[in-house]
């Protein structure tokens, strides 16, 4: 493949005149917004932007995701729910280096995704 965009997780918001580095990943469950440019990486289940980056708490992700379902008259799934809450388990980690590495930062630092280099 010569080209690729963007890889957006399920249930991720991206706010209106966000704008996306090329080839970036953006886990689940993120609410990404500020305007600027977001990190080439956000790992699943953050909320922020503009280097202003926390951890969106499962419960509150969960509930948006029921309530978006529900207005299409579709439910939640309990496997699809574990696979939100694992992933959630599973990227902890990622989050959190998220968090340290932009805190107090004020800007986006573009090359983000070289300290998630697994």
């Amino acid at each position: 493949m010569q080209f690729l965009g963007s890889i957006i997780g399920d249930h991720t918001k991206i706010g209106i005149g966000q704008l996306l580095t090329t080839g970036s990943n953006i886990g689940a469950g993120c609410s990404v917004f500020g305007g600027g440019l977001t990190p080439r990486y956000i790992p699943s289940f953050s909320w922020g932007g503009v280097g202003e980056w926390q951890e969106h708490r499962l419960e509150a992700c969960l509930k948006a995701v029921r309530a978006t379902l529900e207005r299409r008259e579709i439910e939640l799934r309990p496997e699809s729910e574990a696979v939100l809450r694992d992933v959630f388990r599973c990227t902890a980690g990622d989050r959190a280096a998220l968090l340290k590495a932009t805190a107090g930062s004020g800007h986006v630092l573009h090359e983000l995704a070289a300290a998630f280099k697994r």
